[in-house]
């Protein structure tokens, strides 16, 4: 019984758990950001940190409200805070 476990072990343990993700980053017509508002994050100086770090990046920063649509900018980015 104890060798049985022992198997069992060793073929649990090489066989690991391994997660593949492909990912392709975004190729955007301009380097025009739109953030959409989260009111439930209540730390008010995080989007503008958020905002300040997307503009070191290159961005130019267009700040929405939280009920614009997915598709007001050709690239979007929500947040969320805890």
């Amino acid at each position: 019984m104890r060798s049985v476990a022992l198997v069992v072990f060793a073929a649990a343990l090489l066989a690991g758990c391994s997660i593949v993700q492909e990912v392709e980053p975004v190729t955007a017509a301009g380097k025009e950001i739109c953030v959409i508002a989260n009111p439930k994050v209540l730390q008010a100086e995080f989007v503008e940190v958020y905002r300040r770090e997307l503009a070191t990046k290159g961005f130019e920063v267009k700040l929405l409200s939280a009920d614009s649509p997915l598709t007001a900018c050709a690239l979007t980015s929500t947040y969320t805070a805890n």
